[in-house]
């Protein structure tokens, strides 16, 4: 057994970082947050924020782990397989592995939205993209 972590990160104050390939629509910010708490490798953690317009990530699924949403600012909509839902800040949603945790966030408002996942990081996984029946495989699974 190991020790429990006690680094501390604001999730509303972390600083965020940008990939340059995003395509357009999809240009977030971002901050991986379970190396700097000390997790161990079975706990994902990150912040993303959404400029008006834009994505976290096409329409998918995981295939190995679940995930879980909580909303920190804004008002996003939530594409899911049964329809479009907004959120508010304080709302929590989890994801199944599989089909039925399929999701997208879109700030579809005039304001940044700001989410926290938390996830399962089970080897192997993937994640798999109805819109274009694209599956993808991590580097190194």
């Amino acid at each position: 057994m190991t020790e429990a972590s006690r680094e501390v990160v604001n999730a509303f104050s972390v600083q965020l970082e940008t990939d340059a390939t995003d395509p357009p629509g999809f240009q977030v910010g971002y901050r991986k947050l379970a190396a700097l708490l000390g997790a161990g490798p079975l706990l994902g953690a990150t912040v993303y924020e959404l400029a008006p317009g834009e994505r976290n990530a096409p329409y998918h699924y995981e295939i190995g782990n679940e995930e879980c949403l909580l909303v920190l600012a804004g008002t996003p909509t939530l594409r899911h397989p049964d329809g479009h839902d907004r959120l508010a800040v304080g709302d929590l949603v989890t994801f199944a592995d599989g089909e039925s945790g399929a999701h997208q966030l879109i700030n579809d408002s005039s304001e940044p939205v700001r989410v926290l996942f938390l996830s399962t990081m089970h080897r192997p996984s993937a994640s798999a993209y109805p819109d274009s029946g694209k599956i993808a495989n991590p580097a190194g699974m």
